[in-house]
Order: C-alpha cells, then sequence, then structure tokens
C-alpha cells in the first residue's frame, strides 16, 4: 500500500499543484531500408495475387494501405505534455476525468516506465503513457489519492504485436 495518505497529512503531496511531464506520443522504433522494401514487397505481391482474382479495387486498397504504413512508421512521434490534476488526466488534447477511470498501475521495469490507465468501460483499451523527467513513485503516490492500484495491467495482443512490429 501507497505511502500517499501520510505524505498528504504531512504536506508534502499537494493534490492542488498537480504533477506535469512531457513525453513521446508514442515509443519510436526507428526503421532500417530492409523494413521498407519488406513492406513493398509484400504490397506489391498481395495487389499483384488481387488483381489475377479480379479484385482491382482490393488491390489498390492494400496499396494504398502499405503507402499509409510507410508514412506513418517513418513519422516522428510528438512531444505531449501529461498533467495529472485533482480532475482528472490530461495526455495532450485528451483529457480522462477520475470518474470514468478504474485504477492504474506503473510498470517500472520499462526503459521509460509506463503509466497504464484502465477505464470503466469494458470495451474502452487502456490508456498508456511513458514518466519521464519525473519520479514514477511520485506519479503513483498523486494517483492513489484518486484511483484504485492494480497489482499488474498489461496492454492487450494487438498492441504488444504492433510494438513488436515497430508501431
Amino acid at each position: 500500500m501507497r505511502d500517499s495518505i501520510e505524505k498528504l497529512n504531512r504536506g508534502e503531496l499537494r493534490p492542488e499543484e498537480g504533477m506535469e511531464w512531457v513525453t513521446r506520443e508514442y515509443p519510436h522504433t526507428p526503421k532500417e531500408a530492409e523494413w521498407y522494401t519488406s513492406v513493398i514487397i509484400i504490397a506489391v505481391a498481395l495487389a499483384a495475387a488481387a488483381i489475377i482474382l479480379g479484385n482491382i479495387i482490393f488491390a489498390l486498397l492494400i496499396l494504398v494501405g502499405a503507402f499509409a504504413l510507410i508514412l506513418f512508421a517513418s513519422r516522428e512521434p510528438d512531444k505531449i505534455t501529461v498533467t495529472l490534476s485533482s480532475e482528472g488526466v490530461q495526455i495532450g488534447d485528451y483529457f480522462y476525468p477520475y470518474k470514468e477511470l478504474e485504477s492504474f498501475n506503473i510498470n517500472k521495469f520499462e526503459v521509460p516506465p509506463r503509466l497504464f490507465l484502465k477505464p470503466l468501460k469494458t470495451l474502452a483499451p487502456l490508456t498508456v503513457v511513458e514518466i519521464e523527467g519525473v519520479n514514477e513513485d511520485e506519479v503513483g503516490d498523486y494517483l492513489y489519492l484518486f484511483l484504485e492500484e492494480e497489482e499488474e495491467l498489461q496492454e492487450s495482443f494487438p498492441h504488444k504485436f504492433l510494438e513488436y512490429l515497430g508501431f
């Protein structure tokens, strides 16, 4: 259990002040030329197969999708500001009020550490944000004043798979 209440009583933790840090929008993995070549070869092969099967629209969809994938993969992530306040969590342009969040977890074993926010809505995905420039224990102590801390929250399989592929 966190010592947030003790810190609050001693005046070391002030919920009205909040916390703020700047981090990347998402983890970025630089791609090698071979990665781009592989995407192009796979896209052209799939488009050729679609044309052979008489589906030109699907072939165009594959090529446009591959082009969009290459553009997205080469883009550097923007810097976003994460703000914890007594009302909720602001991540870039998105605001998550505490009343819409169920719990949080901080994975300290990753570099940089990651903050997981679990929404109340069953089908809503976990919100994951990197913690940079501030102490992750202080972030956890602050959030513990408003949310329940879960033992372990994990990203979904599709999210992990996309990270494995370099997204």
